[in-house]
């Protein structure tokens, strides 16, 4: 897996950010026009007050750090369970390269951040963990009755553990950035019984575990959002979810999920755009299996049912219900074409187009401004998590400011 750097959210990096992808919509488009510049004065004046609104404690942690102490001084840093049981809401673990192998649950219910130096350095290995202990276990409390939770910048491996790497409860919500869960036998995230939670994952990877995300029957109302992502290799289903999901995929690749790619049981609401779901186990809806499903300038190399969709490809039949008008069905493999799963620039591995396939220029003009590697688009679009022509955007005004 690829190194995915931390991104620090102060408000010159998320003013960075929007810059970046306000370039890339104004390059897509070929012009800069007077909506495209109010959205970006906006997108400043946001990033600027939420930044002056930031009020977070800053810990620190390291392997073998110290179990005393306040834990605010780099210099001095603390072991990670310590460092998570004196926290508190809103604060931010800031993790030094290292693997840290917890032996009981890190648990919260609170708000909290946990940013590591990126994911090929800093690792959290949960160890000797089984049954009903996972690796960080969030939940509400009956005062605080939402609880938002962030990784950034470092990998989670669930190898030395029985149990899922990341488990949550009611209230609870997740976002993974440029984070990656990985080879746990359990499912990577798995929720409990709960109302309500959400998950977002951003340049991040779910692959080699049980299955990807699993949400369980008892969810009542959820939500996942994955953009510029990849859940992948995973031996049950990418995204199994028998609780009430709505769930958004943009610019993300779904692949060699042996048990499937999706199941999305909300009646409304989820929506795959600009994404590829490919070579996801055999056999009836081995990619989507869902319930109103909207799918749009996407590929679907499988089987689907509860789909509608648009600008699409689907290989190598015709279940997924897309418009006969602007899509195309019943592409051979051959026709398809598309490359292995491999290291095509950007964080995440991707699928590529090869020159012959069909997917090249078939989506239209209304597509996302960058691909899954955060690549300038070209018009017309292709059809997937892919743009085979796309080009790397400017440093100066890359999205993480990476050249400074």
């Amino acid at each position: 897996m690829k190194s995915l750097k931390p991104r620090i959210l102060t408000g010159f990096a998320i003013l960075s950010r929007c810059i970046g992808h306000a370039r890339a919509a104004a390059v897509s488009s070929n012009r800069f026009t007077m909506r495209s510049i109010f959205r970006l004065l906006v997108l400043i004046l946001a990033a600027l007050f939420f930044s002056a609104a930031a009020s977070a404690t800053d810990y620190y942690s390291a392997p073998g750090g110290i179990t005393s102490g306040t834990c605010h001084l780099a210099t001095t840093p603390c072991d990670l369970t310590y460092t998570l049981s004196i926290a508190g809401t809103g604060d931010r673990i800031s993790l030094a390269p290292g693997l840290y192998t917890p032996t009981t649950t890190l648990t919260a219910t609170f708000s909290v951040s946990f940013v590591g130096s990126g994911s090929t350095t800093t690792t959290v290995k949960p160890t000797g963990l089984s049954g009903s202990s996972c690796g960080f276990y969030f939940a509400n409390t009956p005062t605080v009755d939402q609880v938002y939770v962030s990784f950034s910048a470092m990998t989670i491996d669930g190898s030395a553990s029985t149990s899922s790497p990341v488990c949550f409860g009611p209230g609870a919500n997740i976002s993974l950035d440029r984070t990656v869960i990985a080879n746990s036998p359990a499912a990577g995230i798995s929720t409990a019984y709960s109302p309500s939670y959400s998950i977002s994952l951003l340049e991040s990877a779910i692959v080699g575990n049980g299955s990807g995300i699993v949400i369980n029957s008892g969810i009542s109302s959820g939500r996942i959002a994955v953009n510029r992502s990849l859940i992948a290799g995973n031996t049950g289903r990418g995204v199994n979810g028998s609780g009430a999901v709505f769930g958004s995929f943009t610019n993300s690749t779904i692949t060699n999920n042996a048990g499937g790619g999706l199941t999305l049981s909300g009646n409304v609401g989820n929506y795959i755009s600009d994404s590829t779901i490919a070579n996801n186990g055999s056999g009836l809806n081995s990619a989507i299996l869902g319930s109103s499903v909207s799918v749009i300038r996407s590929v679907i190399a499988g089987t689907c049912s509860g789909t509608f969709g648009s600008y699409s490809v689907e290989s190598p039949s015709n279940t997924c219900n897309l418009s006969g008008a602007n899509s195309l069905v019943n592409v051979s493999v051959g026709q398809l074409s598309l490359a292995a799963l491999a290291d095509n620039g950007g964080p995440t591995q991707t699928l590529m187009l090869q020159p012959t396939s069909y997917a090249i220029g078939v989506a239209g003009t209304e597509c996302a401004a960058v691909d899954q590697r955060d690549f300038v688009r070209s018009l017309p679009c292709d059809a997937g998590a892919i743009q085979a022509n796309a080009t790397k955007s400017d440093e100066l005004f890359s999205a993480d400011f990476e050249a400074f």
